[in-house]
């Protein structure tokens, strides 16, 4: 099916089942018009391969939803693929139209940013012109190089209904697997001669609603995973443990760390001189950041082995797992120990369960102990300060490779002080209300690293259209500059020049500052809530704003009470104060990170409204006398 939003990728995983009769789903599925009204799922283990068939009848009701006939099927580079069925059906079940071969098209599977990746897709399209219509697939899998058995949901994408979806997991007797499951699925398990079959049903299921700040949408379907204690994937491991798991990774790694002579020279004049073994692991960071270009083979969708160090030498780019190994291997030839580590980089921090080993991690970085000191090396990028600890590997579980010793460490989130975003806002206002604003924002955290990304790598006209957009206002730019003083400091600058109309409401004599109308989080109501709120990084602001009075002649100025509201969310603080010629108002915010409980939402709220209320009511008001 085609990927409207979110989608489960399922890793080795493909279904050829039966369908139950047409006609008692399409009644079913009358009521909501769309959708998928079967998904059928087996997988076939015998030890040494895994064979997946998969089977989809999709109803069409309008034109609205063709694009369910947008067929695409992502596959391994090294699995068989066959499509065994390919039919369009009108509501009786008769067959209006069949695929033929010449209309499958096959194509890398690539993201964006990325040369090259292991999977390929199939494609095509199976429209009708009449509705409703429904659409019948069928495909095999066979994997000889496999980790997991399935990672399954009932769910296809986050906008289509699915009414009756099953996983049949069979594998032979006597073979160790651990499984589990989440959201409403029922589950059933026989034992056969020479097999065990598990089965996994789910009926009426619907996707999560498309709320704000709430969890993505493969952290929260229904959800099986099916795991075995011993795999295949280019040499046998186990995921007896995290440790045989990381000890697999080890074996794999051990034999990819080999330099070529002329990079061992190279590297030799680099750090010729330098004893302090923090400053010979910088100046090999910030070599391989100059010398190597980043491409994306996820961990998750293309592959688990690395290209080795020396291919990163030849080509000067790989993705995270060859860049890692490239680095470390670096390291290793100027005697200096790192460790490869898996992570699941991103927003959201996926919990990992130390009981349930299994690969679901997306990034490959270094964890390099220095001196009583942990540092974690993000080789991806060619911008980030050595050693910078950034929100998206942070906060989370992540799983430092070391042989027999692998295991998981936990990676705490930044401080508040490193993801400060503070501001000095200088705003001189004219008896209009016109006026010019000046904006210096220190940033750090995820602004740092995304401005860092728009300073280097964007144009003129682009980096334009972020700094208006960034500073809020849709007014004429005056000039504006991003600032980095150098690449070991986290933090940057933006600072801009305004011309601002009605920058100072203007009644009659009195010229009114207000706060601009905006919300820290944009929240549904409580009562239309369903879904937790995922806050993954601490929100902290820290404000001053000058109102220079330069402009004005002959005035008298009305300050408001301070501002204090505290809540187990956070906090926010507004003060204010005058002096001869100008009035300061100060400003301080922090928004914890965490994730607010449906019984926790009401207050979270309630904060976001009470503070919002609080800067519409405030104003600072100049009286100019005549």
């Amino acid at each position: 099916m085609s990927r409207p939003k979110s989608i489960i990728k399922l890793p080795g995983t493909i279904i050829v089942v039966i369908f139950l009769s047409l006609q008692p789903h399409t009644a079913c599925l009358s009521q909501q018009a769309s959708g998928v009204a079967e998904f059928n799922t087996k997988i076939s283990f015998d030890g040494k391969s895994v064979t997946e068939d998969v089977s989809y009848l999709i109803a069409v009701g309008d034109k609205n939803y063709d694009y369910l006939s947008e067929i695409s099927i992502a596959y391994d580079n090294d699995a068989k693929l066959d499509i065994s069925e390919a039919v369009v059906l009108d509501k009786s079940g008769s067959v209006l139209r069949k695929l033929s071969k010449k209309e499958i098209e096959t194509r890398s599977d690539i993201s964006d940013g990325s040369l090259f990746e292991d999977d390929l897709v199939k494609e095509f399209t199976l429209r009708w012109n009449e509705y409703p219509y429904f659409i019948r697939y069928s495909y095999r899998q066979t994997h000889t190089n496999f980790v997991s058995l399935a990672f399954w949901s009932p769910l296809v994408n986050s906008t289509t209904p699915t009414l009756l979806a099953t996983l049949s997991v069979e594998i032979p007797r006597g073979t160790a697997v651990r499984y589990r499951s989440r959201g409403n699925i029922g589950f059933s398990a026989d034992t056969l001669d020479k097999t065990v079959a598990l089965k996994w049903t789910a009926r009426e299921v619907t996707p999560p609603a498309d709320e704000n700040y709430s969890p993505p949408f493969r952290a929260i379907v229904p959800l099986v995973e099916v795991i075995p204690y011993s795999f295949n994937y280019g040499v046998t491991g186990s995921l007896d443990s995290w440790a045989s798991y990381g000890e697999w990774h080890a074996k794999i790694i051990s034999g990819l760390l080999t330099l070529p002579e002329s990079e061992k020279r190279t590297i030799e004049k680099l750090i010729a001189g330098a004893t302090d073994k923090r400053e010979i692991a910088k100046r090999l960071y910030y070599y391989m950041q100059d010398n190597t270009r980043y491409i994306n083979v996820a961990i998750d969708e293309g592959g688990l082995i690395p290209y080795p160090a020396s291919y990163v030498c030849n080509n000067r780019y790989g993705d995270c797992k060859a860049l890692s190994v490239y680095m470390m291997a670096a390291l290793k030839h100027a005697d200096i120990e790192s460790f490869y580590t898996l992570v699941y980089a991103g927003d959201y921090a996926y919990p990992v369960d130390n009981d349930f080993p299994s690969p679901r991690f997306n990034h490959a970085m270094l964890c390099l102990p220095l001196d009583g000191d942990t540092l974690w090396l993000e080789n991806t990028s060619s911008l980030l300060p050595f050693g910078y600890n950034s929100s998206q590997t942070s906060g989370r579980h992540c799983l430092v490779i070391n042989g027999s010793k692998s295991t998981l460490v936990y990676r705490p989130l930044q401080n508040k002080e490193d993801l400060l975003v503070n501001s000095l806002i200088t705003i001189k206002p004219e008896t209009s209300g016109n006026g010019k604003l000046t904006i210096r924002k220190n940033l750090r955290g995820s602004d740092f690293s995304r401005y860092l990304h728009v300073k280097n790598d964007f144009t003129d006209a682009e980096r334009d259209e972020i700094i208006r957009d960034y500073v809020g206002l849709k007014n004429e730019i005056i000039s504006f500059s991003i600032n980095h003083s150098g690449r070991d400091i986290p933090f940057l600058s933006i600072d801009a020049e305004l011309r601002v109309p009605a920058l100072l409401r203007k009644i009659g004599p009195t010229l009114v500052f207000g706060f601009p109308a905006s919300k820290i989080l944009k929240l549904e109501k409580p009562s239309d809530r369903t879904l937790p709120v995922v806050l993954s990084a601490p929100r902290f602001i820290r404000d001053s704003i000058l109102i220079s009075l330069v402009n004005l002649k002959d005035y008298t100025v009305k300050l408001p009470p301070p501002t204090d509201i505290k809540s187990d969310f956070g906090y926010f603080t507004l003060k204010f104060s005058s002096d001869e010629g100008q009035v300061l108002i100060e400003r301080e915010m922090l928004l914890e990170s965490g994730i607010i409980t449906n019984e926790q939402y009401p207050r979270l709220y309630d904060f976001v409204e009470t503070l919002s209320e609080s800067l519409k009511r405030t104003s600072v008001i100049f009286n100019i006398k005549q």
